[in-house]
C-alpha cells in the first residue's frame, strides 16, 4: 500500500510484478479534500509539487534575509553613536544595501510570505482544532485536482480473513470491502477515536474485533457490537466531540502485542508505556542513548513546532506557533506600509 493505492504481486512468482487495485470510492465521496490537508500541502508548497516545494525553500531564505537585514537596520543607529568615523562609513553601505534588498524582498513576496504564515499556524492546536473536520473543494490545476479518489489519504490497511475483509484506515475515516474492491467502499458507522494527524495502529486482535490508535490514543475496536474500549485503561471509550483536541492522554506511535489483552504502547512524549501485568519493556541502556543523538531534521521540526519548549513553559508551548505567526503578520504589514506610503508619495513627485 502506498499513500495513494493498493499494489498487488503475486508472491509465489519467479520476479514479483505489482499491478495497482482500482478502489472504489467511499460510499459518502463528494469530491472535497480535508482543510487540514489543504492548508498542509500550501505550507509546505506541495500544492504544486516540486516547483512550490523549491519556491517555499527560497521563501524560507528570504525570510531569514529580511530578519537579519531588518535587525540590522535597527541596530545601525545604535552602532553609529558607539563607533569611530570611518567605521561608520562601512556601517552606513552596508545598512543602505541591507534596506534597499530588505525592503525589494520584502514588497515582491509579501503575498507568499502572508499566506506561509497563516496557513502555517492553523497546522498545529490551537487553531487547528476548529478547522481540524472540516472539507473544502479541490484547488483546480493543484496536485490536489487529482481523478484518484484516494489519492494521498490511504494510511492502514489489513485483511479479516474470518470475515473475508479488507479494512483500510483513511485520513477520511475507516472504511471496508467485502468484494476485494469491486464496489463502492462501505464507511464504517461506529468509528473509533482518531487524531487528524492521523492513524498509527491497526491490529486485528480476533474476528471482527481491532485494536486502533492515533494521537488521541488506542482503542479496541469492534464496529459490528458497538464497542470502543480504552485499550489502556480498559473502561469505554469518551466519545470525541467535533472540533475536539487532535491529542489524548496517550499520543500513540506504536504497538507490539503479546496478548489479547497486553502490549507495550509506545507514547510521543512519555516513550513506551506497558500494558498489563506480564509484559515490561526494558530501560534504554546509557550507552545506546549516548550514542543515538537525535537527528538535525528532527531538532529543527521541534524547534519549527514549538514543541522544544515543552519542558519551559508546559502545555503553554501551543501557543507559541499562533502568537509568532501573529506578531510575524504584523510586522510584515506594517513594514510593507511603512515602505509603501513614501514609495507612492515618491512616485507622484517623479510623475507630477
Amino acid at each position: 500500500m502506498t499513500r495513494s493505492s493498493l499494489l498487488l504481486a503475486d508472491m509465489t512468482a519467479v520476479s514479483l510484478v505489482f499491478t495497482n487495485v482500482m478502489i472504489q470510492p467511499g460510499e459518502d465521496y463528494d469530491n472535497k479534500i480535508g482543510l487540514f490537508k489543504t492548508l498542509w500541502v500550501i505550507h509546505s508548497g506541495e500544492i504544486y509539487g516540486k516547483i512550490g516545494r523549491l519556491l517555499v525553500d527560497t521563501i524560507g531564505l528570504i525570510v531569514m534575509f529580511i530578519c537579519v537585514t531588518g535587525l540590522f537596520y535597527w541596530l545601525a543607529p545604535h552602532l553609529l553613536n558607539r563607533v569611530k568615523k570611518s567605521t561608520g562609513s562601512n556601517i552606513k553601505k552596508i545598512n543602505s544595501f541591507s534596506l534597499k534588498w530588505h525592503n525589494r524582498l520584502g514588497s515582491w513576496a509579501i503575498v507568499i510570505l502572508l499566506v506561509t504564515t497563516a496557513t502555517g499556524m492553523f497546522l498545529r492546536p490551537p487553531l487547528l482544532i476548529p478547522i481540524a473536520n472540516s472539507k473544502v473543494g479541490k484547488i483546480k490545476f493543484s496536485e490536489l485536482d487529482n481523478t484518484n479518489p484516494w489519492f494521498d489519504q490511504l494510511r492502514d490497511a489489513l485483511y479479516d480473513n474470518e470475515l473475508n475483509r479488507f479494512v483500510l484506515a483513511t485520513s477520511e475515516g475507516i472504511y471496508y470491502s467485502d468484494d476485494f474492491f469491486k464496489t463502492t467502499l462501505k464507511r464504517y458507522r461506529l468509528q473509533p477515536p482518531l487524531s487528524v494527524m492521523g492513524i498509527t495502529v491497526l491490529e486485528k486482535m480476533g474476528k471482527g474485533d481491532y485494536l486502533v490508535g492515533s494521537f488521541s490514543g488506542i482503542f479496541r475496536w469492534i464496529p459490528e457490537k458497538g464497542f470502543i474500549q480504552d485499550f489502556v485503561t480498559k473502561l469505554p471509550a469518551v466519545a470525541m466531540a467535533a472540533g475536539g483536541p487532535p491529542f489524548g492522554s496517550t499520543a500513540v506511535t506504536g504497538f507490539i502485542g503479546t496478548s489479547p489483552d497486553e502490549g507495550i504502547v509506545f507514547d510521543y512524549g512519555q516513550g513506551a508505556l506497558s500494558i498489563g501485568k506480564k509484559t515490561r519493556f526494558p530501560i534504554m541502556p546509557d550507552e545506546i542513548i549516548k550514542s543515538s543523538p537525535i537527528s538535525l531534521w528532527n531538532t529543527a521540526l521541534e524547534v519549527h513546532t514549538g514543541r522544544i519548549y515543552e519542558f519551559i513553559i508546559g502545555n503553554f508551548y501551543i501557543l507559541i506557533v499562533p502568537l509568532t505567526g501573529l506578531a510575524m503578520i504584523l510586522i510584515m504589514v506594517t513594514g510593507f506600509f511603512a515602505w509603501w506610503i513614501p514609495y507612492r508619495r515618491k512616485r507622484k513627485v517623479k510623475t507630477g
